[in-house]
């Protein structure tokens, strides 16, 4: 099984939808965004 990198999502989404690697990648924006936030708050 291939493993995808954020980039692939972006490129096969407009082939196919797989539902559960949808929301994979949802929540690792999710997940990414909230640590930028709290890097970003830490730095001020």
């Amino acid at each position: 099984m291939k493993i995808f990198t954020p980039d692939d999502n972006m490129f096969s989404e407009k082939t196919y939808k797989p539902r559960k690697q949808t929301l994979d990648l949802i929540r690792l924006v999710a997940y990414t965004y909230r640590s930028n936030c709290n890097k970003t708050s830490n730095q001020n």
